[in-house]
């Protein structure tokens, strides 16, 4: 009896042991957080009460949300100062990894606006959609908000080219807006890093973000988005009535247009039948593949996984498409033709042209970099038809794909 309550005590005693020693979930450093705000929506009265303040209902309200981690200072030197200023809060670097240009402006995960309505920062209008935010800390007095149309990875991953990991690999070709922010001295230290909306109206308010004693905002303006042709917009007045055509999504775009040609060794239906299909771009666009989403191969209306571009006109030796509207980011109205045109019986002209819209872009050296980029991408694809046109073939390049847009 005795040997069986000390055997039951000395359990008692192991279970204690464990239950104390066990640890309570390790916190992040930087918690998730979020802010949120409602615009152009308004206050009625309903049949019944409601519980909300005020016993009135909010209806029609659009929302905008900034998604971000949220550091806490912990008694650090946040900025810097001198030449030193913002260089350590841009995030550190390795020898393979430099560090970023600019500030992700949370922490972890790239910062994520998202909004349901046009936001117009000054003369600049931000479509619908979502986006990532990032800051150039110039000067103490001198912050630059960026809007921008890079994704973000929930992961480190460097062979995503496509989205980065906070800032790093950011580059400016893929920035909507620049905007200059008012930055102030709180007369508080706030400890964990705060994005939040100020002195809201209906339609207008502040994006702020506040870290130690500092805070820079700018001042925004919503309207809501353009009504779709034929979905809630209101008939065009007949004879005279004196209306006219909707606001333009994008108020002042910015068209550019580039044209490349390459001289192709052999007759113009052996060109076409050999890189003139309209998956064919799976194999001379370095994508590894292609294949028909809907419609018939080779008709006007027919997609392809690529892009899910659509072959919106054609002739027997060419074909234009376009690439869709999308439900986030900017619409660049993107377009490509691919022609050929027989030089004599057995000689042929390959033509590639491309339409779209940078007005997105920060400037016009931000569009000419856009521009060249482009042509270099697409001359290299001309020169993989004329090889294979050509009777040749190309080398195998891993299934890498090629961004058209």
């Amino acid at each position: 009896m005795m040997k069986t309550s000390v055997v039951a005590i000395l359990g008692l005693v192991t279970f204690a042991a464990a239950v104390g020693g066990q640890q309570p979930p390790q916190r992040p450093m930087s918690p998730e957080g979020s802010a949120q705000v409602q615009v152009l929506g308004k206050w009625v009265k309903p049949e019944r009460p409601t519980f909300a303040l005020g016993r009135e209902q909010y209806t029609g309200g659009k929302w905008i949300e900034i998604t971000y981690g949220r550091p806490l200072q912990r008694q650090r030197d946040l900025f810097g100062s001198g030449t030193n200023y913002g260089k350590a809060i841009n995030d550190v670097g390795t020898a393979t990894l430099p560090p970023p240009p600019v500030w992700r402006a949370g922490a972890n995960v790239s910062t994520r606006l998202k909004s349901e309505v046009n936001l117009a920062f000054g003369a600049k209008t931000v479509p619908p959609g979502e986006y990532t935010v990032f800051i150039d800390l110039v000067k103490p007095t001198e912050w630059t908000l960026i809007i921008s149309r890079w994704g973000a990875q929930t992961r480190y991953d460097p062979n995503n080219k496509d989205a980065l990991w906070g800032a790093y690999g950011y580059t400016p070709d893929k920035d909507v807006a620049r905007v200059s922010m008012k930055v102030e001295t709180l007369p508080f230290a706030v400890d964990e890093l705060t994005w939040t909306f100020l002195d809201m109206t209906p339609d207008s308010g502040r994006v702020a973000i506040m870290w130690g004693k500092t805070m820079a905002s700018a001042p925004f303006k919503a309207s809501a988005p353009a009504a779709p042709s034929g979905q809630g917009a209101a008939p065009a007045p007949q004879g005279g009535g004196g209306g006219g055509p909707a606001p333009l999504l994008v108020p002042n775009p910015h068209y550019a247009s580039v044209h490349m040609t390459v001289d192709v060794n052999a007759p113009v239906d052996r060109v076409w039948a050999r890189v003139g299909k309209y998956c064919d771009i799976g194999e001379w666009g370095g994508f590894g593949g292609c294949t028909i989403v809907s419609g018939t191969d080779g008709e006007v209306g027919v997609v392809r996984s690529i892009g899910s571009e659509i072959m919106v006109a054609k002739t027997q030796y060419s074909y234009t498409y376009a690439q869709p509207v999308r439900t986030s980011g900017f619409y660049n109205m993107y377009h490509g033709t691919l022609e050929a045109r027989a030089l004599s019986p057995t000689t042929t002209q390959l033509h590639y042209t491309l339409f779209f819209d940078n007005s997105n872009l920060a400037d016009d050296a931000a569009r000419e970099t856009d521009v060249t980029n482009r042509r270099t991408r697409f001359t290299g694809m001309l020169q993989n038809m004329k090889v294979l046109a050509e009777g040749g073939t190309l080398p195998a390049r891993g299934g890498r794909q090629v961004a058209l847009r």
